[in-house]
């Protein structure tokens, strides 16, 4: 599967997550009655053409199928989580979207705070029962279909996963790769690197040319603009 084919195919799957937030209502006029204002917090830049992009291209075509009215904060360091949600709350905004799993522990915060403001965020596993959702993918047959990949490319019988931590949400992934990348019968190491950002290319680089160097002939990542690094590594080691 190419690079540009998993791209399309996630954002896909983000526009309909964003779509389905709206909420939206028409009349028998086919208009939007009353547009719901929808604020969202992006950890990296919303032009990294990866998981930011996608989740702005989502709210972006909410707007212009349900006619909400929306906000984005791009590269919100996790310090400003609460406030920059709380900010959004006193100017109107009825929902407000934390769009990574990063943003579970303010939003919970938060949302005990502002029982009459809705909190969704994505790639979170859980949620308060009232006020706050979590929406997510499932990363457990996301990894196995990655590695089951993995094994039929692999001449070395070695691969990897970089990513940016370990959360919840993508925990399973760390468990059913290695199996999926076993699951062709040969007999696969697999190898897990926490390079600590979604975004830094040259950690992702690094981490993908040491990769390369200690054998390893396949790599998944699971990072935003700091792919770059990882293609770029590819590249490199032919």
């Amino acid at each position: 599967m190419s690079t540009k084919t998993v791209r399309i195919a996630g954002l896909i799957i983000v526009i309909a997550m964003f779509v389905g937030l709206s909420a939206c209502q028409s009349s028998d006029s086919g208009q939007t009655s009353d547009s719901e204002k929808i604020a969202a917090l992006f950890m990296g830049p919303t032009t990294d053409q990866s998981w930011n992009q996608f989740g702005l291209d989502g709210i972006k075509k909410a707007k212009e199928e349900c006619g909400i009215d929306y906000a984005f904060t791009e590269n919100v360091k996790q310090t400003e989580f609460e406030e920059t949600m709380r900010n959004y709350a006193q100017e109107g905004y009825s929902t407000i979207i934390g769009h990574s799993g990063t943003f579970t522990d303010a939003a919970k915060k938060v949302a005990a705070e502002l029982p009459d403001t809705k909190f969704i965020v994505i790639n979170a596993i859980e949620g308060n029962g009232s006020n706050m959702s979590g929406i997510y993918g499932d990363y457990w047959q996301m990894g196995y279909l990655a590695g089951a990949v993995a094994c039929q490319m692999t001449k070395t019988n070695k691969v990897a996963i970089v990513t940016a931590e370990r959360f919840p949400m993508v925990e399973p992934s760390f468990t059913s790769f290695p199996e999926g990348a076993k699951s062709c019968g040969k007999d696969v190491e697999t190898e897990v690197v926490i390079t600590g950002s979604f975004e830094d290319v040259t950690k992702a680089y690094e981490a993908s040319v040491a990769l390369a160097d200690q054998g390893v002939d396949v790599i998944w990542h699971q990072l935003d603009s700091a792919d770059v690094g990882v293609f770029s590594a590819a590249e490199d080691k032919g």
